[in-house]
């Protein structure tokens, strides 16, 4: 027996060894997965607009806070203007290209929510929000992270040197005297073009403001693709070399003129006409589909959050939408909150976008 038994050790032994050898193998590379599925939700993807600073500024530096303190690390993908964003979160609903998307604004999110690209989530700090803009939306769909105006802004400096008056109104920008002299965007190509003709319908009615862009149309509007064209080629108060007095733009982007301008200004070359301008606010929310909902809460929750909120406004020159932040000097001096800015329900805008649209392509464009 124990010869017998010798002989059954020494052929188990070669058996057994390649066993272990296999169960080692399936362990190392469980291991490997597990870290790399670890690893891999450990990093959000924040998909916004293309002009979101992605490096060297302050809002950076907060996110940067944000993966140090939760351990999460966010990257920032860029998917082009507002309307090339929702269209591809759109195209992605339920499969998402990222976890939680930024820059969908109110005149677009009736769409995205219609859509159901939204996955819903009330922030804990959801409170310290503005309650005029987190009661836009009933059930939480998205959580509004920033507000601004698009009004029309103008050149100081030509219209007195031209000792011409400034226009008051929407109205006003018909008249004989500012003919050739006002850049707009492409409603359908561009956020702040489809505030601007929200505004105008505002005013004028669901029945003559299609009266104003045909008596605009005489008085040689110029119309760009992108607030890019409009206000940096177009706009003669801008850095550009343009010719255009009148810019469809932001009640802050007197701000960024006075601050960019070489040297820095006190007092910013441009300014903007309160009677013109249509509020608009952005939201971010959590993409359905996303495999990191509860990391995906915890950005939301920083996005509101004073620490974040207060770099919003020298960063991307928009007020941020929780309330008793302070604001920096350097951006109040050239900037001002509109009391009477033009607003239209979300579900009203998404029940007509397209039809007003296509009538203003045939009045304006055709």
């Amino acid at each position: 027996m124990p010869a017998e038994g010798a002989l059954l050790r020494s052929k188990f032994r070669p058996l057994f060894l390649i066993v272990i050898l296999i169960v080692v193998a399936i362990l190392a590379t469980s291991c490997g997965t597990s870290d790399q599925s670890s690893s891999s939700s450990k990093t959000l993807t924040l998909v916004t607009y293309d002009s979101f600073p992605e490096k060297d500024t302050s809002l950076n530096e907060a996110l940067k806070s944000f993966e140090k303190e939760s351990g999460i690390k966010v990257k920032i993908a860029n998917a082009g203007d507002t309307g090339t964003m929702l269209s591809k979160a759109i195209l992605t609903a339920g499969n998402p290209e990222g976890d939680v998307i930024w820059g969908i604004d109110n005149a677009s999110i009736a769409l995205a929510i219609e859509e159901e690209i939204f996955q819903p989530y009330k922030t804990k700090n959801f409170e310290k929000i503005n309650t005029n803009l987190s009661n836009i939306l009933k059930d939480n769909e998205a959580t509004p992270v920033d507000y601004g105006d698009v009004c029309i802004n103008y050149d100081i400096e030509y219209f007195a040197s031209n000792k011409l008056e400034v226009p008051q109104s929407l109205s006003d920008l018909t008249k004989p005297e500012y003919k050739g002299l006002l850049a707009v965007q492409n409603p359908a190509s561009s956020s702040p073009g489809l505030a601007f003709l929200m505004a105008t319908i505002v005013e004028f009615g669901e029945d003559n403001w299609q009266e104003f862009w045909k008596d605009l149309k005489e008085n040689n509007v110029e119309v760009g693709e992108s607030w890019d064209d409009t206000y940096y080629q177009s706009f003669s108060g801008s850095s550009g070399d343009g010719q255009y007095p009148l810019v469809v733009s932001y009640s802050t982007s007197p701000v960024a003129e006075a601050l960019f301008s070489e040297p820095p200004v006190e007092i910013s070359p441009t300014g903007n006409i309160d009677s013109t301008c249509f509020r608009q606010v952005e939201f971010a929310g959590i993409l359905k589909g996303t495999e990191k909902t509860k990391q995906a809460q915890q950005l939301i929750d920083f996005l509101v959050s004073e620490k974040f909120q207060k770099e919003i406004p020298l960063n991307l020159f928009v007020y941020p939408a929780a309330e008793n932040i302070e604001l920096d000097r350097a951006f109040t001096k050239n900037s001002r909150i509109i009391e009477n800015s033009y607003q239209i329900d979300p579900k009203l805008i998404e029940e007509n976008r397209k039809d007003w649209i296509e009538t203003w392509t045939q009045i304006v464009l055709r």
